[in-house]
């Protein structure tokens, strides 16, 4: 049995409003693939109308510009996580 810590994600993906700067984290990547997260909150965050880009940790510039000065749209900072699911990434800004 493998137990999942947070130091074992070695990337993050991250939905970013460009206006507001608030982000949530909406999938990890783990040694065995990415996994979905925070489903519920990523409904209610893309449910206003945002200007979203998508980007990930490891990605300096991305995570510098818009993580590092940003707002966690998750408060509670619990990560939610759901069933490995595969996700596309669209890094454009």
């Amino acid at each position: 049995m493998i137990v999942k810590t947070d130091s074992m994600a070695t990337d993050r993906l991250y939905l970013v409003d460009k206006d507001t700067k608030e982000y949530l984290c909406v999938g990890k990547l783990w040694y065995f693939g990415w996994q979905a997260g925070n489903t519920d909150l990523r409904a209610t965050f893309e449910s206003k109308e945002r200007k979203l880009i998508m980007g990930t940790e490891n990605d300096l510039d991305f995570y510098n510009k818009w993580i590092r000065e940003g707002t966690n749209f998750n408060v509670t900072g619990k990560w939610e996580s759901d069933d490995e699911v595969e996700i596309e990434c669209d890094y454009s800004e």
